[in-house]
């Protein structure tokens, strides 16, 4: 496995678990939706922008919060694909440090 491929797996192998991550945290969010915010001047504090205004945009919310479930389930399917194509071997994320476990890699396993 060249570096460039290993530095390639990590980066991967980082996105499926962000994705993943994003995946868990929005499961049990059916009873919300997407809105608009609005960044503080004085800080990086965000304000939600009024719910009576929300309300009548609700079903274009709803339709782009499908939309992007189903986009992140694509991402998470296609980004696999590619470490079981092209990178041909398995990932331990046990912490920052990323370790190839396959035993034809020259990377060495802690």
């Amino acid at each position: 496995m060249t570096e460039e491929q290993y530095i390639r797996a990590v980066q991967i192998s980082n996105r499926i678990e962000t994705l993943n991550n994003v995946k868990k945290e929005i499961e049990g969010t059916r009873d919300h939706r997407l809105w608009y915010a609005e960044k503080s001047i004085s800080s990086s504090d965000f304000r939600l922008c009024s719910e009576y205004r929300m309300r009548d945009i609700s079903d274009i919310l709803d339709k782009h919060d499908t939309m992007i479930r189903a986009e992140i389930d694509e991402e998470r399917e296609t980004t696999e694909e590619e470490t079981s194509e092209d990178t041909q071997h398995v990932l331990c994320a046990a912490d920052v440090s990323v370790l190839c476990c396959a035993d034809w890699c020259q990377h060495p396993i802690a």
